[in-house]
């Protein structure tokens, strides 16, 4: 099977990106997580070699679009985030006001 080329390596990892927005719009956080992890090596091995000049525009462009991508993938994990707290606050809540009860008894 020939090498990917290195516009098709970074497109691959553009679209790793595109697809962790996407989960990340369905709540499928571990899946978001697994993404990531492949997402940083695909960049590591990527950026291991210098850009080229004729490889600058795609690589700009892509990065620009993996920025924009992350900045919602980032805000939908903050009130992801935010909204479990809440949600362990009312189970909390629960919690102390049944052995509040049970201790009255």
């Amino acid at each position: 099977m020939p090498q990917p080329t290195r516009q098709q390596h970074w497109e691959a990892i553009v679209a790793l990106s595109r697809r962790m927005q996407s989960l990340a719009r369905d709540g499928e956080w571990d899946e978001v997580t697994a993404l990531e992890m492949q997402r940083r090596r695909d960049l590591e091995a990527f950026f291991a070699r210098q850009v080229t000049a004729d490889e600058a525009m795609f690589v700009a462009e892509g990065i620009r679009e993996v920025m924009e991508l992350d900045r919602e993938t980032m805000a939908r994990c903050a009130a992801a985030r935010e909204e479990a707290g809440k949600q362990a606050g009312v189970v909390h809540q629960g919690r102390r006001a049944e052995a509040a009860y049970n201790s009255n008894r």
